[in-house]
């Protein structure tokens, strides 16, 4: 007399082992391929490869990073700034190049008494960084700066909510204490494809995985922009 049970439904435990994670890998890979999906339609490189009309209007978020400041004990130190534009899993980054920021000059000859010695180091990056702006990421901005590549450890934060416009943003340490700050232009813009793609090649740019970088930026233009044969070159600071 037998006691196994004969339903079409029975199964063996090695069985229903080797099921149940076949059915999670194929539910994991899934997902993986979603968010890759959702990944590529917001960065901005993916766009532009993906768009064929010369004419199609590209919406660009430009955080063009003008003037870091520092506490004098930083001054020689060598850093680097990681940008993010977003938040969770929709969240673009763009890393800048490295920059040592260097004391004022102080004057000869000077009748001020108790002239202050704590003035900022600073370095001027001028740098442009050019994200994809879509309603998948959060208007919102996020600086670090690191000492070290690759594995270097975090230095500073800024955080602030997007605007067009200059902000001036305080840079905070691991104990939220302010050891500097950083000047960035934000401009939300809709540029022509052939317009930008003509912009970028002029200039200084670094193809990230996200993002464009341009550097050597004197001042991005704010207001109307793209007229005329020379506009891509006055869209991102150039010299006609």
């Amino acid at each position: 007399f037998s006691t196994q049970s004969s339903s079409p439904l029975a199964m063996e435990p090695l069985s229903f082992a080797v099921a149940t994670f076949g059915f999670s890998a194929i539910a994991t890979s899934v997902q993986v391929a979603c968010q890759q999906k959702r990944a590529k339609q917001i960065r901005l490189p993916e766009v532009l490869a993906q768009t064929s009309s010369r004419n199609a209007k590209i919406p660009v978020m430009a955080v063009h990073v003008r003037r870091v400041e520092m506490l004098p004990q930083h001054q020689g130190e060598h850093f680097d700034m990681r940008i993010k534009y977003g938040s969770g899993d929709h969240s673009l980054t763009c890393d800048m190049a490295s920059f040592s920021p260097r004391a004022p000059l102080q004057p000869k000859v000077s009748r001020l008494v108790h002239r202050k010695s704590s003035l900022l180091a600073s370095s001027e990056l001028s740098c442009t960084s050019m994200f994809l702006k879509s309603k998948r990421v959060t208007p919102i901005i996020k600086l670090k700066v690191r000492q070290g590549w690759l594995w270097g450890r975090t230095v500073a934060k800024a955080e602030a909510l997007v605007e067009d416009g200059e902000i001036v943003l305080p840079l905070r340490g691991k104990s939220d204490e302010e050891i500097g700050r950083v000047s960035i232009v934000c401009q939300s813009l809709n540029v022509r494809r052939q317009d930008l793609l003509q912009g970028l090649a002029l200039a200084h740019t670094d193809n990230q995985k996200d993002s464009y970088l341009i550097s050597d930026i004197e001042q991005i233009v704010l207001g109307g922009l793209l007229h005329g044969e020379s506009g891509a070159c006055e869209a991102i600071g150039l010299p006609n």
